[in-house]
């Protein structure tokens, strides 16, 4: 193709498929209506942002002509060859997409290698002219092509932004002037095709799919509506549905840098390509994309002042939260990293708020405080003597972290207001870039750091379910971890949607207030132990000052939560003890709540495949005649109330969501953003293999100098106990690294695998993968994989790490000063004496004690449980009900 041709092939759209599909229902947006019939676009815009995040736009003014030249520009370009095209490549080491991007991954497992290639133009403007790759194939093009992204952004996006702020109650020029034209954007025009492959080789992938599950990352995405199918969208009832092809239209979806910004109102949905029908599979699949991309300057992360996300608890106006990099789980791992490497090695711990405290910090919920015994939910290594009951308040547990921060001098250690944007690895410097933002003023920054640390737990960013009509109600509303103190609930009619922690925790707190009236929307049922508290006397707190005596005790509540994990299992003697545990569990939940909720609150699921809480008052409180309990699903929300599936209509004054946390990002490490060696995005890796996965809590596949403290099935018998174990781990580790001199590790791929697979078997054979368990915050909600617990309890987590196992790494080091190689090398590693017969008789008398004491627990006093020994006998027929 010389350079200066202009007469180039014509591209032709291929032929429709004939076969039935099963398609989405999107909503079509006539923007010929725009701007005279704004408040009938928003409206017909709302249920296709907040609930689908997929839609199309129609009547843009941009012709069909327009849209097949830009095809034929884009596919002259790729139908030149790969040596030439070769000349122009996306700087991926530079974050930069802009260039030609050649298929080169091998997907998944497969063994297959990426069948799409693709040509990414940034925007024609003064301020990305520089960024637009020297071309000689394109220089003759390049009005035609300005002119074609100017008509786009002016026809479709800038519409869609303004409608998009008025129907968040914001002005108009909102979004639209943040992301204007001549604004340095990474916008760009893409140019994409899928090369056809056999079905022999596409029967190889998952679901044949070339591209999986996934969401976009900038504001708004449009494709010029494509003929050959194969885009999927994940429907909210967990349907993959095609994307049906009509003529003149364009493809919008919401991308996630949105949806940060209005606190996840606005939904960026998951959608994925998969192979043809085979009436299409035989054709390449050419797309023309727009992508727009979050202003230089736009301050991702912080959500939009609007009036409508205030209504819906999403924005505080003295609030402005953002993903955390530390929390308590920072604190605990700031102690164990300069106990490890004293003042020898640097480290700086990031956090995203002003003071320490994570979750404690944030929660205020009437009644805030543990669900584990506090002595329990303390590092071992910094047990504290003074507190005042067994299960304490949220201010003792946080000025117990802040004491911990005191003491060992960290708060110089700490950068406050920051927030995590991405981390990349770089094989050449064998180094971390990671780029933070500042809270305050959106300013981004860098930072190159050896080894990288992600002590993110799993209760930072709550989540509102988007139920329809929720931001029409008048009445105030807020997520339970963020509850508004300052509404006075005398005489108020309020919803709590939810039982977990939280939401059993504030009922018996409030229930007294004169003139409330409560009722508590829940989804299923569940296992409620009782929570016994108790102050400790002022002559048990002296003596847990006696060297030993605490530690004494702390070990007894150590082997009956453990004695929890243990039966989780399949074996005879745990059923047997899961057995007894279940039957006085409900008899314990008959005793307190009234017979009419017994069959809507007591499970048949095998107890512990879910999480068990426990009560405080929660179940007596349902005999209230102020309080009633609805086991209705929500369908709905209006201005007055909430609508049930069954078409009950309650009128509230307020709403309190306990519906929980996004766990997803951060609860089994930080995966979002975090790129490893081979460039891909460690959530994108794990997807292939249908949720998380990583090797003893703490380590991931890919990624070097990565350690995750609450990573994939982590949890063994309680956070607290989590948090130190594997805090020590990781330091243990890290001093590792710097005592043999190397530049990275990375777990052994094939001992990734054989881990997971060990640990897998292990989790099949026990309570939590039953079928009867159905969802939970333990598993991945998309495949219901269980990503968040361990398999084994506390003792035989400990045992399995207490020796690092250095041989399961992939290590390497830099060569010696003056080398001529100053390329990093592969070292092999060993593991000095990994066993010695003591240390075998140690791990085998330390699980061996375990299970003796547990068993002797139950054998010396049968059907006791914490709190349950004044009970009477439990109803045998329960637990058989349960274990059949």
């Amino acid at each position: 193709m010389p350079s200066s041709a202009l007469d180039i092939p014509v591209w032709e759209r291929p032929a429709p498929t004939s076969e039935q599909l099963e398609y989405a229902e999107l909503a079509r947006i006539d923007l010929s209506k725009w701007p005279a019939r704004k408040e009938e676009l928003v409206s017909d815009l709302r249920h296709a942002v907040t609930e689908v995040g997929f839609w199309f736009v129609e009547n843009t003014g941009i012709s069909d002509e327009e849209v097949i030249r830009q095809h034929s520009i884009g596919n002259a370009f790729l139908d030149t060859s790969l040596d030439e095209k070769r000349k122009y490549p996306c700087d991926f080491a530079r974050g930069n997409f802009f260039g030609f991007r050649e298929g080169f991954r091998i997907m998944g497992d497969s063994g297959v290698k990426d069948n799409s290639e693709a040509l990414c133009l940034p925007k024609i403007t003064p301020s990305m002219t520089h960024e637009f790759p020297d071309f000689d194939h394109l220089e003759p093009f390049k009005p035609e092509i300005e002119a074609f992204q100017r008509k786009v952004h002016a026809r479709v996006l800038d519409p869609l932004l303004r409608l998009l702020a008025l129907m968040l109650e914001l002005p108009e020029e909102y979004f639209a002037a943040a992301h204007a034209w001549e604004r340095p954007t990474e916008d760009h025009l893409r140019y994409m095709r899928y090369i056809p492959n056999s079905k022999e080789v596409d029967e190889k992938l998952k679901d044949k799919a070339y591209l999986n599950g996934h969401t976009d990352f900038g504001i708004l995405t449009l494709l010029f509506s494509q003929v050959v199918q194969g885009l999927q969208i994940l429907s909210p009832d967990n349907r993959w549905l095609h994307v049906p092809y009509i003529p003149n239209t364009i493809v919008v979806n919401t991308a996630d840098i949105l949806s940060f910004a209005t606190g996840g109102y606005l939904k960026s949905t998951i959608h994925r390509v998969v192979r043809p029908p085979e009436d299409q599979a035989h054709v390449q699949r050419m797309g023309l994309f727009y992508f727009s991309r979050a202003a230089h300057d736009w301050k991702t992360g912080v959500v939009a002042p609007s009036p409508v996300l205030e209504r819906l608890g999403l924005y505080k106006a003295t609030e402005q939260p953002a993903e955390p990099v530390s929390g308590l789980a920072g604190i605990a791992q700031a102690v164990r990293l300069q106990e490890a490497l004293g003042k020898h090695v640097d480290f700086t711990v990031f956090e995203r708020d002003s003071d320490v405290g994570g979750v404690w910090r944030d929660s205020t919920w009437p009644g805030t405080a543990v669900d584990v015994p506090i002595h329990l939910y303390c590092l071992y290594s910094h047990l504290n003597p003074s507190f005042s009951s067994k299960w304490a308040g949220r201010d003792e547990v946080l000025a117990y972290w802040k004491r911990i921060v005191t003491r060992h001098s960290l708060q110089d250690r700490f950068v406050f207001e920051t927030e995590f944007i991405a981390s990349r690895w770089d094989a050449t410097t064998q180094t971390h870039t990671v780029t933070f933002r500042r809270v305050k003023t959106g300013e981004t920054f860098e930072v190159v750091t050896d080894i990288l640390v992600a002590a993110t737990g799993a209760l930072n960013k709550p989540i509102i379910p988007n139920v329809p009509g929720r931001d029409k109600f008048e009445g105030l509303q807020w997520h339970s971890s963020r509850w508004n103190n300052e509404v006075d609930l005398k005489g108020k009619r309020l919803a709590v949607v939810g039982n977990g922690s939280s939401g059993i925790q504030v009922i018996p707190n409030i229930v007294d207030i004169e003139g409330i009236h409560i009722t508590q929307f829940i989804r299923s049922p569940g296992y409620f132990r009782p929570k016994v508290n108790f102050e400790y006397s002022f002559l048990q707190r002296l003596l847990f000052r006696i060297p030993g005596v605490l530690r004494l005790y702390r070990w007894k509540i150590y082997l009956e939560y453990d004695r929890n994990i243990l039966s989780r299992g399949t074996g005879t003697w745990t059923s047997d003890l899961r057995e007894r545990m279940t039957t006085n569990t409900v008899a314990y939940m008959k005793r307190e709540l009234p017979e009419k909720y017994h069959d809507t609150l007591i499970p048949k699921y095998p107890m512990h495949c879910k999480r068990v809480a426990y009560d405080a008052g929660w179940l007596a409180s349902l005999n209230r005649p102020n309080v009633e309990l609805i086991a209705d699903p929500i369908v709905a929300v209006d201005e007055t109330g909430i609508i049930t599936k069954s078409g009950r209509h309650v009128e509230v004054d307020c709403i309190a969501w306990a519906t929980g946390f996004e766990v997803s990002e951060t609860g089994v490490g930080l995966n979002k953003g975090v790129y490893g060696e081979d460039g891909r995005e460690l959530r994108e890796v794990w997807k292939e293999r249908e949720g998380a996965y990583g090797y003893l809590g703490v380590a991931v596949p890919g990624v070097p100098n990565y350690f995750a403290v609450l990573g994939p099935n982590a949890i063994s018998q309680s956070w607290g106990w989590t948090l130190g174990h594997n805090t020590e781990l990781i330091a243990r580790i890290i001093r590792g690294i710097y005592d043999q001199r190397l530049s990275s590790i990375v777990v052994k791929p094939e001992v990734m695998d054989a881990y997971n697979e060990y640990l897998g078997t292990r989790l099949e054979h026990t309570s939590l993968a039953s079928p009867q368990c159905g969802t939970s915050w333990y598993k991945d909600p998309d495949t219901n994989k269980i990503v968040a617990p361990a398999p084994w309890g506390a003792t035989e987590l400990w045992t399995r790490a207490r020796k690092i196992r250095w041989e399961d790494f992939l290590a390497r080091r830099f060569p010696s000063p003056g080398s001529a190689d100053d390329k990093p090398y592969i070292v092999e590693l060993t593991s000095a004496r990994t066993w010695t017969p003591w240390g075998l008789f140690v791990d085998w008398l330390a699980a061996r004690l375990q299970k003796w004491l547990v068993r002797l627990m139950v054998e010396v006093e049968p059907g006791r449980e914490e709190g349950l020994g004044r009970l009477p006998p439990g109803d045998p027929a329960a637990a058989k009900a349960v274990k059949a």
